[in-house]
């Protein structure tokens, strides 16, 4: 049998084309200055995915703060141009947390939009917290009376790039066929889940506007007791969050808040006349629920709130620190070595902290120093577990309790897992 002859380089170039390129060239005819197609390499893997630092590095780390097989964080805060979902009881920190990443985005020279549908925000906190609240080219605040005028407002925002959009809440949020009933038929004509409904239409389209525009949009959600009748009524979760369910199905990161204890310290009582034992700070957990930026779902951790001063990041950077031998501690002694060789030492958490802010530097490298830590174990458990230094794994235990993976301790609060 006769060998078929050699192609010659003529008949290589008439090779058919691929079928996606013929469909790419059909549609280039067809669909013209369309910029649907994304163009995908390999330095795409190698970028962290733009994002808002939260100001906890505790969330940070949990949302994409451990390094993918490139070395790269892959999204170390809220993602821009994606939805986030915050959810959790009352006073779980929802609002602290999206008053902190206002500040942070304000600090970048970036802009916030907020959609207060409570009408409760607390002006004087955020300020405190760092929101330049009085700079209208920083900072602007809505309070929208109805569902609608407020989705126009977050539409009219989304389209324009602002930065950041929160919306507090999403369950808060009144639809005008509501506010417009008589107060005799308020609840008798309404149809049920009309505000779920409407987010239900209304996200599909917002999550192209804003993957386009770069803005991220945090809605906030809070538990609710489930009411339930019929067939198999009182089994599984005892809680739902507000607004119906599209905001799990469009939302790129989830995050559950749940205060699991308070802290008491040393505070003047204007009442006695002398200082008391009293609450000063919360212990919040955050469990990442969903997260399509990295390999994150699952996971949790603790962080904590000072009680009218907002989230405690230093605290949560000294824990970890002195899970990983950077500061030693002994008794209520602290004590961190910089690189220049000078010792500080101080007596209790809040004289440490005092030492670090008044001692020049030493504040920005026990934050690069544990953060750097954090990322070059991560980086190693990715390859192997058999290559960490000895006295890390004397301290696995202590390491877990910090980031959140052993027994915490139950508040009386419910469980913010709602069933998903």
């Amino acid at each position: 049998m006769a060998r078929a002859p050699k192609k010659t380089e003529t008949e290589k170039a008439d090779k058919p084309l691929s079928k996606l390129a013929a469909m790419r060239g059909v549609l280039d005819r067809v669909l013209k200055n369309d910029d649907s197609l994304v163009q995908v390499d390999e330095d795409h893997f190698k970028e962290s995915f733009p994002h808002i630092p939260t100001g906890s590095a505790i969330v940070d780390y949990l949302i994409g703060g451990r390094p993918n097989k490139y070395g790269v964080l892959p999204c170390p805060g809220f993602p821009r141009g994606r939805l986030v979902n915050l959810y959790g009881m009352e006073s779980a920190g929802k609002t602290t947390l999206c008053l902190t990443v206002c500040a942070q985005v304000a600090a970048m020279g970036g802009s916030t939009c907020y959609i207060d549908w409570e009408h409760t925000l607390d002006l004087s906190y955020a300020k405190s917290l760092g929101v330049p609240v009085d700079d209208p080219d920083l900072f602007v605040l809505y309070q929208p009376e109805s569902l609608e005028k407020g989705l126009s407002i977050l539409w009219t925002a989304a389209k324009a790039g602002i930065d950041l959009i929160v919306l507090d809440s999403t369950g808060a949020a009144v639809p005008n066929q509501v506010l417009e009933q008589a107060i005799d038929d308020k609840g008798g004509q309404t149809r049920i889940g009309l505000a779920a409904a409407i987010w239900s239409r209304f996200l599909p389209e917002l999550k192209g506007i804003t993957a386009r525009s770069g803005s991220c949009v945090v809605g906030i959600s809070q538990l609710r007791k489930k009411i339930s009748t019929g067939f198999g009524a009182g089994r599984g979760e005892g809680t739902t969050v507000q607004g119906g369910e599209a905001w799990k199905f469009y939302s790129e990161v989830r995050i559950g808040l749940r205060r699991i204890k308070f802290e008491k310290g040393k505070v003047y009582s204007i009442i006695e006349n002398k200082m008391i034992d009293d609450v000063v700070r919360s212990q919040i957990q955050v469990k990442i629920d969903k997260c399509k930026l990295a390999g994150s779902q699952g996971m949790s951790a603790n962080f904590f709130i000072n009680h009218g001063e907002g989230i405690d990041d230093l605290r949560s950077i000294i824990d970890i620190a002195i899970a990983h031998k950077i500061v030693q501690k002994g008794g209520a002694w602290f004590e961190f070595t910089m690189g220049n060789g000078k010792v500080l030492r101080g007596q209790g958490m809040q004289g440490f902290k005092d030492l670090l802010r008044t001692e020049d530097g030493a504040l920005d490298e026990l934050y690069k120093r544990t953060l750097d830590r954090l990322a070059q174990v991560a980086k190693e458990s990715l390859m192997t577990t058999d290559n960490f230094e000895d006295d890390f794994d004397d301290d696995i235990s202590e390491i877990d309790a910090i980031l959140g993976k052993g027994n915490v301790e139950e508040s009386e609060d419910e469980d913010f897992d709602d069933g998903e």
